[in-house]
């Protein structure tokens, strides 16, 4: 009789290895990715990867990726326009066949009810940087391609961000970063990494006095500082007839982490010895609305003019001005004077803000980064980004009222004509090691005539490098239809003697008188 074969048996650690090493491989794979996911790396797209609690996607794209934002002030759908027109035009410049070289476009922006910056100055910035991406490869052989890099709300993820554009400095051909965002502490943790990495700067924005080249190297700015906007805001008043320290009020809304803030109240204090009523108030506290409208219930009690000077961000300064339309009689004059971020109040008409200023004698006026309107004769360069704009969005443009749009567009075209005063060849690109000779050349002597007016970098004092030089600063009134009308354009300083005074410097540029 024949017996059919008997198979041999295995081992029972052979038989279970191949089950064991696929339960091991999917739990390591569920490990792994729940670790990744925890340290806020998940990937949203190219580049771009979610953040910690927040989930908000942060980092660096050419446009292919398109942040969102996660909030309810309608700029989700134009800021995913002119996304899209970034990634066409890095598209372009990649199938030109042509050099080229990156700035990347840096950026806090906001996320659901978190983060201070505007969805609204992050939209209209990013226009200004594409409108100057198209404007330098129209005029120069070397091309430009722009990085969009979102360092989450309140720069929560500058770090991720920075070491990011570190590792990819070669293989994007990185020349220089500009925009950076408000002056918050994380702008400055930024900038340190960034700086020591000698990578270049340019903010747009950026107006704290100690966020200049001497504190850290290879940073420069387009924008005043907030010591030139006091100094011009208050010779505003003085000049119109307004006594500065009778009856005053300094009030400062905002935490020791904001520079802005804090910058522009120390402005404001150096430039008083007595006479004011101080008041302070942290936003992040309890009670921050209910501590607004008793600070308007002081200001507007019976007595002579006041003037409040306020330093604070533009969120807490609608507060406060809802609370004095409720609170101050038609007749009782309070004038507000605030710095640069009050602009995110301009295009604003809410009922409170109307009711504010409209039918009593309340006044907002703020000293500007810039404003289209404060020139008699328009300069080429604000001209060409008009035009840009106007041909390449179909008209629906936005409207450069707040500033935002212009001061991106000079952030960019500066960084462009640094690398080109040093690097006009594709030879000379490949051979970059640094920017400072490009940026030493952009003086009082040869400056360059921006949107925003005459642009020189300050080569003469170490304690201010990297700032401009006597830049042109208009202070706005907000009326109550929220148009911002200029009621003066001064320069920080007179000019020393012998020297150019700004008005001089582009030609037939000419400054709005004063009215």
């Amino acid at each position: 009789m024949t017996h059919d074969p008997i198979e041999p048996t295995s081992p029972w650690w052979r038989r279970r290895l191949p089950g064991a090493l696929a339960a091991l491989l999917v739990a390591g794979v569920v490990v792994a990715g729940t670790l990744f996911y925890l340290d806020g790396r998940d990937t949203c797209g190219d580049g771009v990867t979610r953040f910690g609690d927040t989930e908000e996607c942060v980092g660096i794209t050419d446009g292919a990726f398109h942040f969102e934002l996660d909030g309810p002030d309608g700029q989700a759908a134009a800021l995913q326009k002119v996304l899209e027109l970034i990634g066409e035009a890095n598209h372009n410049v990649r199938e030109s066949g042509q050099a080229w070289f990156s700035v990347a476009f840096v950026l806090p922006m906001p996320w659901g009810d978190q983060g201070d910056y505007p969805a609204v100055t992050v939209v209209h910035q990013l226009y200004g940087a594409y409108a100057a991406q198209l404007q330098a490869n129209e005029r120069n052989e070397l091309k430009a391609r722009l990085l969009v890099a979102n360092i989450g709300h309140d720069g929560v993820a500058w770090e991720q961000v920075a070491e990011d554009l570190i590792k990819r400095r070669a293989a994007d051909h990185l020349a220089a970063v500009a925009g950076l965002g408000p002056s918050l502490e994380a702008t400055q943790q930024f900038a340190a990494r960034l700086s020591a990495a000698r990578i270049p700067m340019v903010g747009a924005s950026i107006t704290a006095d100690d966020l200049n080249g001497k504190n850290y190297p290879n940073l420069y700015r387009v924008s005043p500082t907030n010591a030139d906007e006091v100094a011009v805001g208050l010779r505003y008043l003085q000049d119109s007839g307004h006594p500065v320290e009778a009856n005053a009020y300094l009030l400062t809304v905002g935490g020791a982490d904001d520079t802005y803030v804090e910058a522009l109240k120390g402005a404001f204090r150096s430039t008083f010895q007595d006479g004011f009523s101080a008041r302070t108030i942290d936003p992040d506290e309890t009670g921050h609305h209910q501590a607004l409208e008793g600070l308007a219930g002081d200001i507007c009690a019976p007595g002579p003019p006041v003037i409040a000077y306020f330093a604070g961000r533009s969120v807490s300064l609608r507060i406060f001005l809802t609370a004095l339309g409720d609170q101050c009689s038609r007749d009782h004059s309070v004038t507000v004077l605030s710095g640069d971020d009050a602009s995110a109040l301009v295009g604003q008409t809410g009922p409170e803000q109307t009711v504010a200023l409209h039918g009593k004698a309340i006044r907002l006026l703020y000293t500007g980064l810039t404003h289209p309107e404060q020139w008699t004769t328009e300069p080429v360069e604000l001209r060409k980004l008009r035009e840009t704009l106007t041909d390449m969005t179909d008209g629906t443009a936005p409207d450069l009222a707040d500033g935002g749009t212009i001061m991106a567009y000079d952030a960019v075209m500066v960084a462009v004509r640094a690398l080109l005063n040093v690097a006009p060849s594709k030879d000379a690109l490949d051979k970059l090691d640094s920017l400072r000779n490009g940026f030493a050349q952009i003086n009082n002597d040869s400056p360059y005539c921006g949107a925003s007016g005459p642009i020189a970098l300050e080569a003469t004092r170490p304690e201010a490098a990297g700032n401009t030089v006597n830049k042109p600063i208009p202070v706005i009134e907000i009326t109550p239809t929220g148009v911002g009308q200029v009621r003066a354009l001064l320069s920080p300083t007179e000019p020393a003697s012998g020297g150019v005074s700004w008005v001089g410097r582009c030609g037939a540029q000419q400054g709005r008188n004063q009215r």
